[in-house]
């Protein structure tokens, strides 16, 4: 985005989003939150448990179920990728689609 500049984020052929606007609003509204919170989390619990499994940790299930949440919020950001793109989308039911050929 920072080679080609906004031209990015205009909408093209008459649609209503482009490619620069889903990107930014993915990494804003979905990644980034769930990066500020869980990652300075995990990094402090390490810190005092150096020779504990990160599997032992007590917030892993609260951060497993955020996890959930925003792999599903992804897979919809995925279909929309592949509406601008104009490709077939590549999820199917949660997994990736398998071309044959």
């Amino acid at each position: 985005m920072r080679k080609y500049g906004p031209a990015v984020a205009r909408p093209k052929n008459g649609r209503k989003l482009s490619f620069g606007y889903l990107a930014v609003s993915m990494l804003n509204l979905v990644l980034r939150p769930l990066l500020t919170e869980w990652h300075p989390k995990l990094r402090n619990w390490e810190r005092e448990n150096p020779h504990l499994d990160e599997k032992t940790w007590e917030r892993r299930g609260d951060f497993e179920s955020n996890l959930t949440h925003v792999t599903e919020q992804l897979r919809q950001y995925a279909v929309l990728f592949a509406q601008v793109a104009d490709v077939p989308e590549l999820m199917e039911d949660g997994d990736v689609k398998r071309e044959t050929t």
